[in-house]
């Protein structure tokens, strides 16, 4: 009987929520906003990278412009273009025609706007170039001029090198935000659902049906559902739109990486919504329910925050906030994304968060028990629990 009413309450919350025109409106929404965000900078900002036209004028060494364009990098082309006279090199410099001008054995023009990484890389190959010229005439061997022209100092790096955040700590970043946001949203509507009933007393003959606390645990898992739901379906364009504009390299492990996002939430909308569910109960008019319901926000607002902070460093209160119940949805996903939390951590956040759930929906089942049917004002959390109708 008890498992019938909870899933017959579920199911009526997951229908009427799912045809809502907010549910629908802010999930398509979010849809395209993800795809603006990921598609739009790459459609607008292009792959080709940098050309650069370097020009000459008389006789350059060939091997010159392939110099530089070695020596530019990866994102930027260097071309060659040659003109028979100074004023005509002039003339394209400053209609932009080309970037910079070599005069054989004289000089480099450039222009206000010239790239001063180019005129660097430009002056070092022509002068490399002169020494080695002038190595040359002098007699001197291949041997020679490569002991002369070997570094004298080598660079070494120390301490940990940062190479960027890995994919996974990317999906964990967002998962994250959108766990947030989630929870907030979701919990909200568990918050509102609760007093729009008492409102209407609608309450009233749901209750002289079901258990107060089955009617709790209903809400929870049917607006839970959905919340699932649209944050599966939100990872789901996410990895689809990376993927399809090789944005990033994709591990095989990203999925297990979406996995935690996905089990965190579960976790946390478990325990963030039931306390929603009995702040919702201790009033009767939405014009109180945000304030009822603004100690929860602030917590999970401060644990979103510790996590924000805390993204390219494992300190110590990042480890203890993922173990803290209230904080580990927002904190433990970013620590396994970044591989900085150990397996004992994990169980022990996850067991942590469990007992925290059952405590929290023993607590709130009896809040909720005992404030449900109270009407006329705000309850007090303690008039509540005392309730001789709990």
């Amino acid at each position: 009987m008890m498992r019938r009413a909870v899933l017959l309450v579920a199911r009526r919350e997951f229908i009427e929520r799912g045809r809502s025109k907010a549910f629908l409106i802010s999930t398509a929404f979010t849809l395209v906003l993800i795809a603006a965000i990921v598609v739009v900078p790459t459609l607008i900002g292009g792959d080709d990278g940098t050309t650069w036209t370097l020009g000459s004028v008389g006789v350059i060494d060939g091997d010159m412009v392939s110099d530089i364009d070695a020596l530019s990098g990866q994102d930027v082309t260097v071309v060659g273009a040659s003109f028979d006279t100074v004023g005509a090199a002039e003339a394209a410099l400053e209609d932009g025609d080309v970037d910079l001008v070599v005069v054989a054995g004289k000089e480099i023009l450039t222009v206000e706007h010239t790239s001063q990484t180019l005129i660097a890389l430009t002056t070092f190959t022509l002068e490399s170039r002169a020494r080695l010229d002038r190595m040359r005439e002098l007699g001197l061997s291949q041997t020679e001029i490569s002991e002369l022209n070997s570094p004298t100092y080598a660079t070494r790096t120390i301490g940990d090198v940062s190479v960027g955040p890995s994919a996974n700590e990317l999906i964990a970043v967002m998962g994250t935000v959108l766990l947030f946001i989630s929870i907030i949203t979701y919990g909200q509507w568990v918050l509102t659902g609760v007093v729009e009933e008492k409102q209407s007393r609608v309450i009233e003959v749901v209750l002289g049906a079901i258990e107060p606390r089955h009617l709790l645990a209903g809400k929870v898992l049917g607006i839970g559902g959905l919340a699932l739901i649209q944050l599966i379906a939100l990872l789901g364009e996410g990895f689809i739109l990376v993927s399809a504009f090789d944005l990033v390299d994709l591990p095989a492990t990203s999925l297990g990486a979406a996995g935690v996002i996905i089990l965190w939430f579960i976790l946390g909308f478990a325990l963030y919504a039931t306390a929603y569910a009995a702040a919702g109960s201790l009033v009767d008019r939405m014009e109180d329910a945000q304030n009822a319901a603004f100690p929860l926000t602030l917590v999970l607002m401060a644990g979103y925050f510790i996590a924000s902070f805390s993204f390219d460093t494992d300190n110590p209160i990042l480890r203890a906030a993922s173990l803290f119940p209230l904080f580990s949805p927002m904190a433990m996903p970013l620590r396994q994304a970044r591989g900085d939390a150990t397996p004992v951590e994990i169980i022990f956040a996850v067991a942590f968060m469990v007992a925290a759930i059952w405590f929290v929906i023993r607590l709130a089942g009896r809040i909720y028990t005992g404030a449900a049917l109270r009407t006329g004002g705000k309850v007090k959390a303690r008039e509540a629990w005392n309730s001789p109708d709990r």
